[in-house]
């Protein structure tokens, strides 16, 4: 168990190298792995001092097992034929050697058995999300793709400050949907709200007239699709990872490539590394957007699924959504202001609240800090017109 922790800090510092750098905070993570260490260290010297002190006891247990069996064909007067005696002690050697073998080797199995423990605890003890009054939404549903949120309010937990205070607003069928506020203004709570990631302290969420607080969780999430900033790839091919199941054709699968762009320098069959890190963050992101363009569903949002790639990139991918997902509800939380310019309406989020939630241009006609944003990024009226 103290090993892990060793493990764990090891990973934490390689992975965050250049922002521990940046910060020039070294010295703290030098710290924490030091003690780490040492407490391991610690529990490997007590391990070592006990099998040493088992070792002194079961060679001083086999010395008395070979003095008894000695002492016994001593007593034995001659009954005992010299050859038997030879044979017995011979075995009761062997049995002095071999004793401490067994125990160590049991205690060993035993101490690694400790990485079965963590599995079962991780797989059965581990509470899970459960639906209280679960039930299975129509294999059609959502058939619209409406949203609505009514006074909903989110607190990550009790002593926290909430996320959200009292958001209401409807998205129509069809609609395109940016999301654009400062950090920790709310954006990515609304998405967790939609996913059900967290209870809701009060309020309501209705998908095409459905409370999704009264449906299962695995049944409302398959009928969403994220592309998040960070996008995982499972280890494999460019195949599995974009139709795990293996349900659709692979003509479908290079029709969603080549919408990306990524066909034909990206191929089905190449290979992708653990998290794929045989692949940039731009790329990883639009085979992300790749494997949602195959589900073709009916309600996507984008969590700055853009975010990494050059602003030519951004423009196509954003034409790309606007073509694939024509009659699909889109929600997009916004990096660049240009990625949602052309969106029917955008939101803007403030301390966890919905400040305004207009078109584009009644935002820039009414809304003076909206406009501030569009001339810090070059955008005119006739580029939102």
């Amino acid at each position: 168990v103290s090993r892990s922790t060793v493990a764990g800090n090891a990973v934490e510092c390689i992975a965050g190298r250049q922002t521990i750098r940046s910060f020039g905070v070294q010295h703290i993570f030098q710290s924490r792995l030091s003690i780490a260490i040492d407490e391991a260290s610690n529990f490997s010297y007590l391990m070592i001092a006990s099998q040493q002190w088992l070792n002194l006891r079961l060679d001083t247990l086999g010395n008395v097992l070979i003095l008894f069996v000695g002492a016994l064909m001593v007593m034995s007067d001659n009954s005992i034929p010299a050859s038997m005696s030879g044979l017995l002690m011979t075995y009761a050697l062997a049995v002095v050697q071999i004793i401490p073998g067994i125990v160590s080797q049991t205690a060993e199995i035993e101490n690694s058995f400790i990485t079965v423990e963590r599995m079962i605890q991780y797989g059965n003890e581990i509470p899970t999300e459960m639906s209280v009054s679960a039930s299975v939404p129509p294999s059609t549903w959502p058939e619209t793709g409406t949203i609505t949120m009514k006074e909903v309010s989110l607190r990550y937990k009790s002593d926290h400050p909430r996320a959200l205070k009292d958001v209401s607003f409807t998205i129509s069928s069809g609609e395109k949907i940016g999301i654009i506020g400062r950090t920790g203004a709310g954006k990515s709570s609304i998405v967790s709200v939609l996913f059900r990631l967290f209870p809701l302290e009060h309020g309501s969420v209705l998908i095409d007239n459905v409370n999704i607080a009264d449906l299962d969780i695995h049944s409302l999430r398959s009928k969403l699709a994220i592309i998040p900033q960070d996008p995982t790839l499972f280890q494999g091919t460019v195949r599995t990872n974009l139709d795990p199941s293996g349900e659709y054709a692979d003509d479908d699968l290079c029709h969603a490539l080549r919408k990306t762009n990524l066909y034909p320098q990206v191929h089905l069959d190449r290979d992708v590394q653990p998290d794929g890190k045989n692949f940039s963050l731009g790329e990883r992101q639009l085979l992300a957007l790749a494997r949602v363009l195959v589900r073709d569903p009916r309600i996507l949002v984008c969590d700055e699924a853009t975010s990494a790639v050059d602003q030519d990139t951004d423009r196509a991918v954003q034409q790309t959504l606007l073509e694939a997902f024509q009659h699909r509800t889109v929600i997009c939380i916004a990096h660049r202001l240009q990625t949602i310019i052309r969106y029917d309406r955008i939101c803007i989020v403030d301390q966890g609240r919905v400040v305004d939630f207009q078109s584009p241009l009644a935002l820039f006609d009414s809304n003076a800090e909206f406009r501030q944003m569009c001339e810090l990024n070059y955008i005119t009226r006739k580029d939102v017109v």
